[in-house]
């Protein structure tokens, strides 16, 4: 997202949902498909709101949830 791709880039994804083992089963095939149509793989991280309430300050966390690009619903 910052325009910083280097050799053993990929690319994270957090997901906040009340859905959790729904999303963590969806990911395999988030991951071939960002492989395939990247060329990067994909590093879900899948969480329920109260995770992400404990969370909110811990590195990738804090950092998705600052730089990090919404792509549906609303920010936390």
């Amino acid at each position: 997202a910052r325009d910083e791709e280097a050799p053993g880039s990929d690319i994270d994804l957090l997901i906040v949902t009340d859905h959790k083992k729904e999303a963590e089963n969806t990911l395999p095939s988030l991951q071939d498909y960002a492989a395939k149509t990247f060329g990067l793989p994909l590093q879900g991280y899948v969480l329920n709101k109260g995770e992400l309430a404990e969370k909110k300050n811990q590195g990738f966390i804090l950092h998705a949830l600052q730089e990090g690009i919404l792509i549906s619903g609303v920010r936390p």
